[in-house]
Parts: structure tokens; sequence; C-alpha cells
């Protein structure tokens, strides 16, 4: 029997080619978003898994009462804490931030960031060594171990194991809020293994372990710091057999109310367990090693492919059952000659799985091609997904595309099954739902989608055209900005500036408006709370180099001992420390409230942008420092005639200043435009999504015309004999579509406008967002229902009328 209703399915979608080829391309093209979305939450899922004890690894997370989510990092101190009062747990492990800089080895230096990990790191943890020993490797003073990209670019091909390096910090440590910092020789360290944590997808990530034991050298060195801050250690569990996360709860709040109880300023703090599996895709934390989209964001994007999914499923049952009429008296003849309702329904299942079995194959050759272009969005340098096609991926797909197969079958086969054999034979069932029926309204809706994602992609592209023409308050053009990387800047800056074809140098902390930026709180003039300000360290030619205004005052004087009590105020921090003109500001003081060091004001600046335009907030008080042990970058400026050969003079002025490390470098401009990356990334998809979801629709919408425009030739040929003209014709073959049409743009037009009016209230600086991007959408929606609708309309008010009389219906 099944392979006749193969047979017989194959036939029948050979017959109507046209309805085949629709619901076929439908659900490919939406077959295809969810084949990606499949995998990306295969890849996600996948990290962590390879750890042996995964169901009993718990990351300890804090709750803070300034904060409406948790955070990943805890006190350094607590995990001894942990080992010795609770019963509930094994052993545990932290890794404890502190490391970042240079391992260097004769005349090569690679930058590496890492933790302080301890003995039992590789008891909680299953990654493997690939060199050395995992029971012994943490246990001395001054044992590293190392990832493999680090050895090959020490070593090349020779083994690591046992050599020595010497390590040079350079404040690169996780959660910090500076960048660089001068480097601190640590002397010597041995290696004792080697690991790639990149062989194997987990949330952790580093270039360095360095055993516990050494971060007490370094303390008594006074080399490192012996903070036991929250944001220093991030601290895992392994808990006994048996144990659950509710009694790890109870048992870590145990621990902290004993603990921390009594400290007055941790009063509404808290402890609980994060399952490792939960990690990723999970919250978002103060993630110490790498980026992540929250589980959230994977939940949206399964919802939305969903929707367009659906769609597409809508579509296939639309056009089965408005097609049923041409296939009555089969099922008549069927049932006549005793066929039950159960293989008539197993007829009509067998050709939705063959219909979507080839939309299957087509929507894998889909995925081959929007895969690459998804990964290599500029998002993805940060998120690092790696969707890779393995046999649980296959195994996810073939169930998909079963699933979707009889999810499109099911309704198509029931209610076509349902006929009664008399009243099929005779032609005497109607697919109507009446003037606005089930079809109808889902027609509708579909449009409502399309009308929707196109707007919000119109509106995302005029944001993005918005940033990448928006005024930052400072001169970026000429502008390259070079990495001290450690270096002293008035060294960098007198070589730099000795150097010919380059006006002026200037020193900087971060570069403003390109995602970074340090905070300080200063007490308030008139009292009440502190006033939150924005703080950049910067050299005195900061103004005249990047085209800052001075409105009032003298600029930062020259670097010196009693320097860093001068500084410039931009004029929302004036006016927020209650100066009606920024004049009145100068020579005031003003006092830091963390080691109440006093300010003297010198000037005040024109507001320009630090944050990113889009940080969600307005414009911030700020305050600028010359402050020469914080500068991470030289601002150097160039003349543009001869852009490439002063590059060239002062990468070789750097090789004379700092023979170790790379010249780094980036135009400023460049920075600016790749701050808007991720927009134009949110715009692409969006924009994909919106094709998507209107080439469906209209699919559907033509699908729907070829079937009705069918129906009513005989009817259009009678018309036409009696004197009915094409214009008059194609208006009445289209006057239902049109109403559908209608009905999507009353209800999509005004919720198209509030959603997106909503998110877009998130961004301080906003294109403006008028009813002409509504009016926009609406006609390019039109267009393509138009087109999908009249060019069916007017081929049947065309033919000729002799031809379609003779047609039987």
């Amino acid at each position: 029997m099944l392979s006749n209703y193969v047979k017989v399915g194959i036939r029948t979608l050979s017959r109507h080619k046209l309805f085949s080829l629709i619901n076929v391309l439908g659900l490919a093209i939406a077959m295809s978003v969810c084949l990606l979305v499949i995998m990306l939450l295969a890849d996600q899922f996948a990290y962590d898994d390879f750890h042996p004890e995964q169901k009993r690894i718990f990351r300890v997370l804090s709750v803070r009462p300034d904060s409406d989510r948790p955070y990943a990092s805890t006190p350094p101190s607590l995990n001894s804490t942990l080992r010795t009062e609770l019963a509930t747990i094994e052993t545990s492990t932290s890794l404890v931030t502190g490391v970042g800089g240079d391992a260097v080895v004769g005349d090569k230096a690679v930058e590496m960031r890492g933790f302080f990990g301890d003995e039992n790191f590789f008891k909680v943890f299953g990654f493997k060594l690939r060199e050395g020993d995992s029971q012994t490797a943490l246990n001395e003073p001054h044992s590293i171990i190392i990832s493999e990209p680090v050895a090959r670019a020490l070593f090349k091909d020779a083994d690591a194991l046992g050599k020595t390096i010497n390590f040079y910090d350079r404040g690169l440590h996780y959660l910090k809020q500076g960048k660089d910092s001068r480097p601190v020789a640590w002397g010597s360290f041995t290696i004792t293994g080697v690991i790639d944590p990149k062989t194997t997808k987990s949330h952790l990530r580093f270039d360095v372990l360095m055993s516990k034991s050494t971060q007490r050298l370094l303390l008594a060195d006074g080399k490192s710091n012996d903070s036991d801050g929250w944001d220093k250690a991030f601290t895992y569990v392994l808990a006994a057999e048996g144990q659950t996360k509710e009694n790890i709860d109870v048992a870590l709040q145990s621990v902290f109310e004993s603990r921390f109880g009594s400290n007055e300023s941790l009063k509404g703090f808290g402890l609980f367990a994060q399952p490792l599996p939960e990690v990723t895709p999970g919250i978002i934390v103060n993630q110490h090693t790498s980026f992540q989209l929250p589980a959230m964001a994977f939940y949206v994007l399964g919802f939305i492919a969903a929707i367009i999914m659906i769609s597409a499923c809508l579509n296939y049952a639309n056009l089965s059952v408005a097609r049923s009429l041409t296939r009555l008296k089969e099922i008549g003849v069927r049932k006549v000659s005793g066929a039950r309702r159960n293989d008539l329904i197993m007829q009509f299942l067998t050709e939705s799985m063959i219909t979507t079995a080839l939309a299957f194959f087509i929507a894998c050759g889909i995925l081959f091609f929007i895969l690459p272009a998804f990964t290599s969005l500029w998002l993805n340098r940060y998120l690092e997904l790696t969707p890779e096609l393995n046999f649980a991926v296959i195994g996810y797909f073939a169930i998909f595309a079963f699933l979707i197969g009889i999810g499109c079958g099911v309704s198509p086969a029931i209610y076509l099954s349902r006929f009664q054999p008399t009243r099929a034979l005779k032609n005497m069932v109607s697919t109507s739902g009446g003037k606005m029926g089930m079809r109808k309204f889902l027609n509708a809706m579909q449009f409502v989608i399309s009308l929707f994602f196109i707007v919000t992609a119109l509106l995302v592209y005029a944001q993005y055209k918005y940033f990448m023409n928006f005024r930052y308050g400072f001169q970026a053009k000429g502008i390259v900005n070079v990495e001290l990387q450690g270096n002293a800047f008035d060294r960098v800056s007198q070589a730099f500036e000795a150097t010919s074809g380059v006006s002026a140098v200037s020193g900087s902390q971060y570069v403003p408006a390109t995602g970074r930026t340090s905070g300080m709180e200063l007490d308030n003039p008139k009292g009440g709370d502190p006033i939150g300000f924005r703080h950049l360290a910067a050299s005195e030619g900061v103004i005249d180099n990047l085209g800052l205004k001075l409105i009032a005052g003298t600029k930062l004087p020259p670097s010196a001992d009693s320097i860093s009590r001068y500084i410039l105020l931009n004029e929302t921090g004036a006016h927020r420390l209650g100066f009606a003109n920024a004049a009145d500001a100068v020579g005031s003081t003003v006092v830091q409230t963390w080691d109440r060091e006093p300010f003297q004001v010198v000037g005040v600046v024109q507001d320009f942008w630090v944050k990113l335009p889009i940080g969600g907030d307005p414009l911030d008080p700020l305050f600028i420092q010359n402050l020469p042990h914080l500068f991470s970058y030289a601002n150097v400026r160039i003349e543009a005639e001869s852009e490439k050969e002063v590059l060239s003079k002062l990468e070789r002025t750097w090789k004379q200043i700092d023979p170790l490390h790379p010249f780094k470098y980036q135009y400023y401009e460049d920075e600016l435009d790749s701050t808007h990356a991720g927009i134009y990334d949110v715009v692409s998809i969006v924009r994909f999504l919106a094709l998507i979801a209107v080439t469906i629709a209209c699919m559907g919408m033509l699908g729907m015309a070829v079937y009705t425009v069918g129906k009513r030739r005989k009817e259009v040929g009678i018309r036409r004999v009696l004197g009915a003209g094409q214009r008059s014709l194609v208006i009445l073959l289209s006057k239902e579509f049109l109403w559908i049409l209608g009905i999507a743009v009353c209800i999509g037009g005004p919720l198209s406008w509030f959603v997106n009016n909503a998110w877009l209230q998130i961004f301080p600086t906003r294109a403006p967002f008028g009813w002409e991007i509504i009016l926009m959408s609406v006609a390019l929606l039109l267009t393509l229902g138009l087109l999908a609708i009249g060019s069916q309309a007017l081929s049947a008010a065309r033919t000729n009328p002799v031809d379609t009389i003779r047609e039987q219906l």
C-alpha cells in the first residue's frame, strides 16, 4: 500500500505543477530558516557537555540589591569556605582574575589572559591536557598551564612542557575596566601543562592558568592585588552524589548568612547555584571570558522562525483545501470502491511527506548559502557561534522534517477524507467559509506579519544610516589610534612627533565613542547623593588633536606630579554641579567621593560623545584628567596626502621603541564605523526575515489567485461574450484579494508603528520615525500583492472566451 500511496502522490504533484512548486518553495524557504535556528540551538546546548560530571557541576552566582540580574563573580575566599562548611558538595574550585600580559621567550612576546587556578580545577572540570599531568600541574608556585595556540606561537612545533617563560603583567584582566597598564615583571614560570580549551565547547575561555600558590608569592612581593572583592573570582562546586540544586541553594545561603550576614554593606546580597548545562545559553551575567547571547535571544529567533514556518504550513493547508474541489470525484470513487477514511488520510499525508521531503532537500541547499553569511556577521566575532553539522543535528533535522510533513498534511487530510461519497461525486461540497472565512483571515494575518517585517527593516536601516552620519562632537578624520601595549606614553609620543608627516599626538585612556568608558563619583555641592561622572584620562593635547571646543577656561596643563588635581568638565558636567554658566565652573573645586581627593576645574569643553550613541541614555557628565600612567592609546594625527608612507615610518619607529610587540593601530573613522557594524548585522537579519515573510505571503496569495481565477474562467468567458471589458474583469477577480490586503494594512500599519516606536525609545539618539515609513511599507506590500493577484486576473481577462466556456469545472 505504501508504494501505491507514493505513486499516486507523485502523480498528483506532477499533475498540478504550479501548486506543487508554490508549496515546495514556500516550505523550503521557511524550513531553511528553521534549520539555521536548529543548528544555532544545537551549538549552544553542546557547550560544556564534555565534562564527565556535567550534571553535578554548579556555578555559584551572587544576587545583589543594586542589580536586576545576578553576577557570576564571587569573593576569592568563598572557595575555601565552601569546602570546609558544605557537606552537600564533594569539592569546589575558583578561577581568580588578575592574570593578563605578555609571555616572553627570547625575542618573542605573546599576549595572553587567564586566571589563577587551584589544584581542584581538574577535579571539577573535564579539560584534558595535551602535555602534562593534570593532577599536579597547578600544585607548585610559578607553575603555569598555557593554551595550545600560545605554545605554538612561542615554541612552534617543539614541546612546551618543562620549558620556562618570563611573564610581564599588563593589567589585561577579565572584568577589569582598564585595558592596559605598565608591565610588571612577575618572574619566570615553568610550563607544567598545555591545554586547548577551544577544541571543546566551553563557556570558559582562557590562554593561561597560573597556580594559586603563585598568587600568594606575588602578594608578598606587592605585585598582585589582595582584594577579596565580589568581582574577583568565579566559583564552581561539584555536588555530592544525590544532591539537588535546591539543596545546594539552601546550603549556599546558609554559608552566606554565617560568613557575611553581619556585614551591613552586604544586606540584600545572596548566593545561589546555576547548573552548568544552563550556563549556555542562559541568563546574561558579568561574563568573564566571552560574550554570549542570552537564552531569550535564541527563543525569540525560534519564535520568529516558528511564525514563518507556520505561515508556510498554512499556505500548504490553504492551497490543499482550496484545490480539494478538483479532487472530489477522485475521493468519491475511492470511497465507493471501498477505501476507508484512514486510507484517504494516509494518501494525503503521503503527498504531504513527499512535498516536505522535496522542500527539505531544497532547504538544505539554501542553508548551505545562508549559514556562511550568518557566521561571517560582525557580531559573531564576539559571540563565536560555530554551528556544525553532526549526527545529532542531522537527527534533529530528520525529526523536524517529519513533524513538518505531518503538520502540513494532517489538517487537509482530515478535512478531505470526511467528504461523503455521494456529495463528492455530485460536486456538492464547498470549501467556502463565508465572506471572511478562516482561509481569508489567515491570508490577511500573513500580510500583517509581512508588513510588520517590512516596516521594521526600513526603520532599522534608517537608524543605521543615522548613526553612520552621527555628529560626535570631535574630529576623527586623520586620526590613527596606536595601542601603547604597556609602553610609556611620553616615550612613544616624543618618537612619533619627531616623525615627518605627523602633525600632533595626544594620549588617552580609551578611545571615545567606541564602547569603553570609565566612571567615577563626585560630591554633590548641594548635598544629597553623589553625582556619577564619566572619567577620561587624556593628555593636554587632546583638545587640539580631537578638535574639541573649549568654551571656558584653559586646557589641561602639561604632565607633572601634581597634575592629577586639575580637570576639565564638559557642559553637562558643569550644569550637573550647579553652575548655570560654564565660565562659573572655572576655578571651582570638586571632591571625588571614593578617596576624598579634591579636583580643581581649569576649563569647560563643549559636550562630545564618549559612550556609544546607542548606549541607552543621553550625554553624561564628564571630567578629563591628565594621568599618563593610565594612557592605553596614542592618538596620532597624520597628513592625509601621505598616510601610507607615514604609517610605514611609524611602524619602523615603533620597532625601535618596542621590538617585542607588533605595531597595532586603527583609523579612528574605521573604529567608529565598526561600532555600528552590529546594527548593520541586525539590518541584514531583519531584511532577510522580511524578504522571507513577504515571499511566503505573496506565494500563498499567488496560489489562491491561480485557484480562484481558474474556478471562474467560465464565468469570465460568459461575461466577455456579454460585453464586459478587461478592466472590469480584472477588478472583479481582484476585489476579494484587495479586501484582504486592505484589512491587513488596517491592522498591520498601526501595529507596526506602535511596536517599532516602543523599541526605538531605547536609543538616546534616533532617526525620526514618521508615517512616511509606514506608507512606504504599505506601498511596497500592495505593489507585491497586486503583482501576484493582477497577473492572474489579467491573464484570465485576456483569454479567448470561446476556450474558457468550453472548459469544465
